[in-house]
């Protein structure tokens, strides 16, 4: 994972202020079997890291209610339990569920059945 760390300079030229930014990494390697990327035009899944928040963004596919997404790596997972409320889309009709990052990474949707796509745009989290 390439990363990019900078700096922002005061009126002084004195350093105020650090960037850290890992760049997009794509996501679909730490899927799990059960998910995959939607294609049909939409994002992949990826990830990135900046300034210590992780976000996530993407459509995937899958389904199993309870079911493991992915798991992310050391260094993108939250210190605590993480509850997102996100889009999906099954039988012409948008639906939402409850998607659970652990400390562990675990990413887990909760009641995905009947879910033809999940949307992961909008999932931001501090890692510390």
């Amino acid at each position: 994972m390439s990363s990019f760390k900078g700096y922002i300079e005061n009126a002084n030229g004195e350093k105020c202020y650090t960037l850290n930014d890992t760049g997009w990494i794509d996501l679909s390697p730490y899927l799990s079997s059960h998910y995959s990327a939607w294609g049909d035009g939409y994002r992949t899944p990826r990830m990135r890291k900046y300034n210590g928040e992780v976000i996530l963004e993407g459509t995937i596919k899958g389904s199993g209610s309870n079911q493991l997404v992915a798991t992310l790596p050391i260094g993108y997972r939250p210190a605590q339990n993480m509850n997102f409320v996100i889009a999906g889309y099954y039988m012409e009709q948008g639906k939402v569920t409850k998607l659970q990052i652990l400390p562990s990474g675990r990413i887990e949707l909760q009641d995905n059945d009947a879910l033809s796509w999940t949307c992961l745009n909008g999932i931001r989290f501090f890692t510390d």
